[in-house]
């Protein structure tokens, strides 16, 4: 028997419409790319462009940037504004300062408040350092240095002290004082009522750690410790409350007696104990 063969692939040419080309597997790859491609473009004419945008925000300085600065130097708050609510608030200038709320006009409010929570009231200032690298051991003398010290002595201390924390509270005081007149208090007469430092949470291993090189082809780790530094800072109206109530505290004391007021004998009988 005898077979003829015919090439299916020329027939199809000849069947095939004119104008038309049969599509190769890289053909018809190239055809699904360009169609996913339209259909991404097409979703994203609505959205903002991404590279201008950062190219936009590149273009700020960081001085400026609103969302660094929230960061870095954020917007200082009031205690009274923390602490108290609306109508607390409101009957503690009343007591204090004497201007009528329209939220309390005609009512009968006290509010009473505790040593602890005056303390708090006070004109003052929490300021708190940036991740610094050392250890707590060894910046707290320099810190203990600094307690009950003005802040411009503070400053002129640490401009002219060779540790090397010294430059980063000197930045710090100075961010102190921009904050202390952002909330409206005078920057004369500013102390350091407190001051201390405190461990950083650890990151993880690779970020913070080193090797070692010893010898005979021994290995350690070194270990980069991290803290932060806190200052609360008051003004003088503090220190004329201490002083008045150590005044105070002094007048209202008994006068000191050579001999003490008790009977010569006690109760196990009337012997005399010399």
């Amino acid at each position: 028997m005898e077979f003829d063969l015919i090439d299916l692939s020329m027939q199809k040419k000849d069947d095939a419409k004119p104008g038309e080309e049969t599509k190769t597997e890289e053909d018809r790859e190239l055809e699904e790319l360009n169609r996913s491609l339209d259909q991404y473009t097409a979703g994203q004419e609505g959205k903002p462009d991404a590279t201008a945008e950062s190219a936009e925000k590149a273009k700020i300085p960081p001085e400026e940037d609103p969302e660094l600065l929230a960061i870095t130097k954020p917007t200082p708050k009031k205690a009274i504004d923390v602490l108290l609510s609306p109508l607390q608030k409101a009957v503690y200038l009343r007591q204090t300062t004497g201007v009528d709320d329209p939220l309390i006009t005609g009512k009968k409010y006290k509010f009473k408040v505790n040593r602890r929570l005056q303390e708090l009231l006070e004109p003052s200032l929490w300021i708190k350092s940036h991740t610094l690298s050392g250890s707590v051991k060894k910046v707290t003398p320099l810190l203990r240095s600094l307690r009950k010290m003005t802040v411009t002595r503070a400053i002129a201390h640490c401009h002219f002290n060779v540790k090397h924390e010294a430059k980063h509270l000197e930045t710090l005081l100075y961010r102190a004082l921009d904050e202390a007149k952002a909330l409206g208090m005078s920057t004369k007469g500013l102390y350091i009522a407190q001051v201390w430092s405190g461990k950083e949470p650890k990151p993880d291993m690779a970020a913070r750690s080193r090797i070692d090189y010893k010898g005979r082809g021994r290995a350690g780790t070194l270990l980069r410790k991290e803290h932060h530094v806190q200052m609360i800072i008051k003004t003088p109206v503090t220190l004329e409350r201490i002083a008045t109530e150590k005044k105070k505290k002094m007048m209202g004391k008994k006068p000191w007696n050579t001999l003490r007021d008790k009977p010569f004998y006690d109760k196990r009988g009337q012997e005399y104990n010399w």
